[in-house]
């Protein structure tokens, strides 16, 4: 996770960044309809909240998170926007530097469950509190 907090901090500190810092503020920026359009806001400071304290069951939930914020600013914002195009410029520079981060984490069950026709072609069996990779059949 320290890595996933690393790039977290690079996001916010990115000139860019200062938008997403915080949560939107509907009543300073004169939105009402924010929540009508947006039913899970997310900003980095909540992401950098729960980094911090240990929400995240794994950096897979970290990046959700991550992607949910600049998604809600690409959702609300039209294209052509600032914050729409800040939140896309933000959103191509979080990807190449997760693609790193991705490539570390362990293989797990999550893959199988991503890709149920693969899965379904190749059953495994995984034994009980086992430590090592699940057996094919």
């Amino acid at each position: 996770m320290k890595q996933c907090e690393a790039l977290l901090n690079r996001l916010m500190q990115d000139n860019f960044g200062w938008v997403f810092n915080s949560p939107v503020d509907v009543v300073k920026l004169n939105i009402p309809d924010y929540f009508t359009v947006i039913k899970h806001p997310m900003d980095f400071g909540t992401v950098k909240k729960k980094i911090t304290s240990g929400q995240y069951a794994s950096p897979l939930d970290f990046a959700a998170d991550v992607r949910l914020t600049l998604s809600n600013a690409m959702t609300y914002n039209p294209p052509g926007n600032d914050v729409h195009i800040m939140a896309e410029t933000l959103s191509k520079y979080f990807e190449a530097r997760w693609k790193a981060i991705e490539k570390k984490l362990p293989i797990t069950m999550n893959v199988v469950d991503a890709m149920p026709s693969i899965a379904a072609e190749h059953p495994i069996e995984v034994e009980r509190n086992s430590d090592i990779l699940p057996r094919k059949k």
